[in-house]
């Protein structure tokens, strides 16, 4: 719990909220990981989102209704 309570504070400090989702409406925090991981995530990925990425986007904002 330590570890979220790092989080929490830090988000607080720095103004961001955080909600939860399910999980099947998050996708793009998965694919953002992944790509992360294996070293191919662009730079750019947030101003300039890749089509794969905003499909991603499109159908996880759908998922959340």
């Amino acid at each position: 719990m330590a570890v979220v309570w790092d989080i929490q504070k830090l988000c607080q400090e720095e103004g961001i909220s955080c909600a939860w989702c399910k999980r099947e409406a998050n996708g793009l925090a998965h694919e953002v990981a992944s790509e992360g991981l294996r070293g191919v995530l662009p730079v750019n990925w947030m101003s300039s989102p890749s089509s794969y990425l905003f499909s991603i986007v499109t159908r996880d904002s759908s998922l959340s209704l």
